[in-house]
């Protein structure tokens, strides 16, 4: 019997020495195809809100208004290109920093070229994807909480697909399900336990978005905007760290929970 304490530990002993490589991999992946593991974000409550007729007061003011909205059109024809092109490969990459985290867990010598050894299944991915979010969807319309039990369900297929190359979604989907009668609430709890290590990555952003607030509401001064570009990158760098941990605890976690069963050499 394995609990969260024994899958962090051993994605820990992973990481030893590896950091460099798990970091480059978990950013890669995040910008690629936004497989990076799930984070947590803090909400900051002010004690004062900003009108929205301040914060374009405060824009038209600056005479950066016309700029923004150059930027924006600009940014709306990338997004578009770019949401395209995480919906072609999103399901391949996931499956490819699966295997390197596998590989990590298995002391296997994980490569950064690991994240794209699955780039050949881009027709698995995108059935993957389509299946695993519309089977979410489907319960979640009954109510929230079957929504998020089945995507705690269906979480081990790409770590399956990954290792059965000859596996179709369809299957990795079932068999998703059947290894993780019981352990549902074991993962659940292992996301949880990051929860103060998020808020903590957090620390960061949070005091960016407070510094922010201030200048527009006239409270602030160039010395606490010269500490933004600092802040914003330490909060990255720690946001993309605990990525690599957590998705690192995660294969911990599928392979010490896995069976003879799900092996390479199962017939289908």
């Amino acid at each position: 019997m394995h609990y969260t304490p024994d899958y962090k530990k051993t994605a820990l002993d992973a990481l030893k020495g590896n950091w460099p490589k798990a970091i480059i991999v978990s950013l890669i992946a995040s910008i690629v195809s936004g497989v990076g593991y799930d984070r947590f974000d803090i909400t900051v409550k002010q004690n004062y809100q900003i009108s929205s007729e301040q914060f374009l007061a405060y824009f038209r003011n600056s005479g950066i208004l016309p700029v923004l909205s150059y930027v924006v059109a600009i940014f709306t024809g990338f997004a578009l290109i770019i949401s395209l092109a995480y919906f072609i490969l999103s399901g391949s990459f996931r499956m490819g920093y699966c295997t390197f985290n596998l590989n990590l867990i298995d002391n296997n010598n994980p490569q950064v070229e690991d994240l794209f050894s699955q780039i050949r299944r881009i027709i698995d991915g995108i059935c993957l994807q389509l299946l695993t979010g519309l089977y979410t969807f489907l319960w979640a319309l009954l109510f929230v909480i079957p929504g998020i039990v089945k995507s705690f369900a269906y979480s081990m297929a790409p770590y399956i697909m990954a290792e059965n190359p000859g596996m179709t979604a369809s299957q990795a989907i079932t068999m998703s399900k059947e290894l993780m009668n019981g352990k549902k609430m074991d993962l659940f709890v292992l996301k949880l336990s990051f929860l103060g290590w998020g808020l903590l990555a957090g620390i960061p952003s949070a005091i960016v978005t407070s510094i922010i607030t201030n200048n527009i509401m006239g409270g602030g001064n160039i010395f606490t905007l010269i500490l933004i570009v600092p802040l914003m990158m330490a909060g990255f760098v720690a946001g993309v760290a605990l990525s690599a941990y957590m998705s690192a605890a995660e294969a911990a976690f599928y392979r010490m929970n896995i069976t003879p069963k799900y092996t390479q050499t199962t017939e289908y």
